[in-house]
């Protein structure tokens, strides 16, 4: 008997303790860093998955990829956003999904791909310096999103 209720057991303890199976919510940031891309000033933008964890937050600069809420800024929308599972999961599949910065996008391209896990886009409202010019020159998730397989 004992044999037979252990891969219970473990079931049990996966589903409920596995980061990737839980809900969670979703952030974007405007940061008051500015860059200037191609000879437009733009603020930089980052997004996090874990409300819970500064080090789920993941930024797109100049120099690659980072981690964690190193840029300090505030959270544009003004509230998290609540994320399903499959969504969470979504959302961590499209941070890792490559980019050449200033080739396929910027950070604003980056920080909308995790946003569209959750049918969310940044406003185009002035918000976000430089947003305008991206979106023009990138489009809104990347001049490669076609190729980010969820």
């Amino acid at each position: 008997m004992k044999k037979m209720f252990m891969p219970f057991v473990l079931l049990f303890c996966f589903i409920v303790f596995s980061p990737i199976t839980k809900a969670d919510y979703i952030g974007a940031f405007r940061s008051p860093v500015q860059l200037v891309v191609l000879g437009n000033v733009i603020n930089h933008t980052y997004s996090c998955i874990n409300s819970l964890n500064p080090g789920s937050c993941q930024s797109f600069s100049p120099a690659g990829l980072g981690t964690g809420n190193t840029y300090g800024g505030d959270l544009m929308g003004g509230s998290w956003i609540y994320a399903t599972p499959q969504q969470t999961i979504k959302a961590w599949r499209y941070s890792g999904c490559y980019m050449t910065y200033a080739l396929n996008g910027v950070c604003h391209q980056y920080t909308n791909r995790i946003l569209y896990a959750v049918g969310r886009e940044m406003a185009n409202n002035g918000y976000v310096m430089g947003y305008t010019f991206s979106k023009w020159k990138w489009g809104p998730r990347g001049t490669n999103f076609s190729q980010c397989n969820p």
